[in-house]
């Protein structure tokens, strides 16, 4: 409602559906932020999958046992990791892991990082077969495996690899 007292000015009252509607406004905005902070956005598995998957990839692609198992090195820069961020950067960890089908041996060729993930990486994969929930304050981890064929050796190799993220 509008009175008007003369051409030059004018005097607004606020009937009550607008203040219930500046209420609603004011509610709504609160409770937007509210969730919208409130949120935890933790991408620690995804990165922690996306590391395991390239890596597998990449490690998998025109395999060659040999020349991995001398020198691990080359994993880097075959796969295009910079190797300062595995090595000097306590929030990842990678384990890749050759198994040869035909004998039975295991070797791990391949890992960087913090070790100190690895236990916590052993925990999840526990709480992960018996189907129970990943612990939030742990590094999360990915588990893959591969299996591959090394055309020098003429073998058959299962890959299988852990990476950890606990990048906040």
């Amino acid at each position: 409602m509008i009175h008007l007292k003369s051409k030059k000015a004018g005097e607004v009252y606020l009937s009550p559906w607008m203040m219930v509607i500046w209420v609603i406004i004011a509610g709504t905005l609160i409770m937007a932020s509210t969730q919208f902070y409130s949120s935890i956005g933790d991408t620690r598995y995804s990165e922690a999958d996306i590391l395991a998957t390239r890596l597998l990839d990449c490690a998998g692609n025109d395999f060659n046992y040999t020349k991995i198992s001398a020198n691990p090195e080359t994993l880097y820069d075959k796969c295009l990791i910079i190797k300062n961020v595995l090595s000097t950067i306590d929030k990842y960890y990678v384990s890749l892991n050759a198994k040869d089908l035909v004998m039975g041996t295991k070797d791990e060729i391949f890992s960087a990082g913090d070790k100190s993930f690895r236990p916590m990486c052993d925990f999840q994969l526990g709480k992960l077969i018996n189907g129970d929930a990943q612990e939030y304050t742990f590094a999360q981890c990915a588990f893959k495996n591969l299996t591959v064929y090394d055309g020098s050796l003429d073998k058959y190799y299962a890959l299988s690899i852990i990476t950890a993220s606990n990048q906040n």
